[in-house]
């Protein structure tokens, strides 16, 4: 299911043991109505990891833009 985050107004979904290609992941969002999650600051990651808190090990891709 989804995690809201009441401070972003954002709708979170993990996809635990899931280490896929960033344009599958892109995909696999868009398919279920989403975009891939963006980091904007220090809270917000702090947010994410705390909604990860109960998984042992997980997996963030990441992309730069050139």
């Amino acid at each position: 299911g989804y995690v809201a985050n009441d401070f972003t107004g954002s709708c979170f979904k993990l996809f635990p043991d899931t280490a896929v290609a960033h344009s599958v992941a892109v995909a696999q969002c868009e398919a279920d109505g989403g975009n891939l999650a963006t980091i904007m600051n220090a809270d917000h990651s702090t947010w994410i990891v705390d909604q990860l808190e109960p998984v042992e090990s997980f997996f963030i891709g990441l992309s730069r833009n050139a």
